[in-house]
């Protein structure tokens, strides 16, 4: 008997009358028609379905699934009270056609209903009342879910706005609308964003040209985002601000993977750090580098050691005053240095720290903060970061210097020292994290403390330097 492959065969329409094999329990093979097939699988029972049910019609002849077509009594079949707003209704009869029951399933009407995509052509008109740079720039990245609080029901609208070259111009880079429930609102985005952007609400009569993403109202009808905070009345906050909005951004642009260490990192440091996740001075919480980093390399633990206006060296110094309250952990990052710049301390030389000196300059200060590190794990990994760069109070890192003479490099350049004589890994923010006096306004809030922005800018290089170390 010869053998032909199936792929060889001809191709031909599927007709009712078609023949096809069936086996019984036994292996006996018989023959039957698609059209007796079709016949077996209308009669399982509920499995069946049946198609659209009204309320008007008249009684179901046929045991089945149906779908409810509107609200209402439906008097002819099993007089179930049907009410589709924000649901589907699945109608089941059974026990030829004795027995009626409703199956509700709940539909998210957070729907997005309209997107255009960004475009460089836009062209926006000019509006003084608003200006970006008070409201936070947010990460790149996929926006996931929005959470906020509403006063009233109704049609919630809201915008991605891209800040142009000129403050306070801006455009739409996504635009949608939802409804939205009286109390706590879960909007599902999941939209790519691909340039840092501002978020904004808008109430009133404002609106946006979805032709072209022309902003077309007055500024008093934008309300923008900061932190996790909203500047908004129409949301329930009078005049004030009100944790009542937040959003999820994932950030993760370089596609890594997530990585769960296992392990513990303790974060040493100053304000920068100390602000992670927390109200920062300026009254804003914003999403800190550790966060961020954590997208990528997730730490089973997080000590954050970070205090506001330390220094790493001198007699009130980080390595004088805290190294007693350190706990053991896996990990630890350093990220101190630009405060030592600053007040100032002392630089001091490789030596300080090769003799172990002690906490009067920055290098003998390492040490110490080193030795107390690995009196408690001496299996510690360390992590150092030089400082960003800054332009805060009389003092910027690129011409200035302090009273002692020394530049801000002069300290990064000590803690390169360290890194480099020791095996630490370095983290050279100075040298590489993009954060600089062409970009404070949109990277920092006071061209030394980070926003989101420019923790994140922190968090990439470090990812960048370490994620496959881990």
């Amino acid at each position: 008997m010869s053998t032909v492959k199936i792929s060889d065969l001809a191709s031909s329409a599927i007709s009712l009358t078609d023949f096809f094999a069936k086996a019984d329990a036994n292996g006996i093979a018989n023959k039957n028609t698609v059209q007796g097939l079709s016949t077996f699988l209308n009669t399982v029972g509920t499995l069946a379905y049946r198609g659209v049910l009204l309320a008007a019609d008249v009684a179901a002849t046929l045991d089945g699934i149906y779908v409810a077509g509107d609200n209402g009594t439906y008097t002819n079949n099993g007089g179930l009270v049907i009410t589709i707003s924000n649901q589907i209704v699945l109608i089941s009869i059974t026990g030829t056609q004795t027995v009626f029951e409703k199956v509700e399933i709940p539909i998210d009407t957070n729907i997005l209903t309209s997107s255009f995509p960004y475009n460089n052509s836009y062209s926006s008109p000019a509006n003084t009342s608003l200006n970006l740079t008070t409201s936070e720039l947010l990460p790149k990245g996929v926006v996931k879910k929005i959470t906020l609080k509403a006063n009233t029901a109704g049609i919630g609208r809201f915008a991605f706005l891209r800040q142009l070259t000129t403050s306070p111009t801006y455009k739409a880079v996504k635009y949608f609308e939802c409804s939205l429930i009286v109390g706590k609102n879960i909007i599902d985005i999941n939209e790519f964003i691909d340039e840092d952007f501002h978020f904004c609400i808008l109430a009133g009569s404002a609106s946006i040209d979805t032709a072209d993403g022309t902003v077309t109202t007055d500024a008093v009808n934008l309300h923008y985002y900061n932190g996790d905070f909203l500047d908004a009345d129409v949301w329930g906050v009078s005049n004030g601000r009100s944790n009542n909005i937040q959003i999820e951004i994932d950030t993760n642009i370089f596609n890594f993977p997530t990585k769960k260490t296992g392990k513990s990192i303790t974060l040493i440091g100053d304000s920068i750090t100390d602000f992670c996740d927390s109200t920062s001075s300026n009254g804003v919480q914003y999403i800190g580098f550790d966060t961020a980093i954590n997208r990528y390399i997730n730490f089973k633990q997080i000590i954050n050691e970070g205090y506001s206006g330390i220094e790493l060296a001198g007699a009130i110094g980080f390595a004088n005053t805290k190294l007693a309250g350190l706990v053991s952990t896996d990990y630890y990052s350093i990220y101190l240095g630009t405060n030592d710049f600053a007040f100032p301390s002392t630089v001091g030389v490789k030596s300080d720290y090769d003799n172990n000196t002690g906490v009067n300059t920055f290098f003998g200060a390492f040490r110490v903060l080193v030795n107390g590190i690995y009196a408690l794990n001496p299996f510690a990994k360390i992590i150092i970061f030089t400082p960003t760069h800054r332009n805060y109070g009389t003092l910027n890192s690129w011409n200035s210097v302090n009273s002692n003479g020394n530049t801000l490099n002069d300290f990064s350049e000590a803690i390169r020292t360290v890194c480099r004589f020791n095996g630490f890994y370095l983290v050279d923010l100075m040298a590489e994290s993009q954060i600089n006096r062409n970009n404070f306004s949109l990277t920092t809030y006071d061209s030394l403390h980070p926003n989101t922005r420019g923790y994140q800018e922190i968090a990439e290089s470090f990812i960048t330097e370490l994620y496959n170390k881990f």
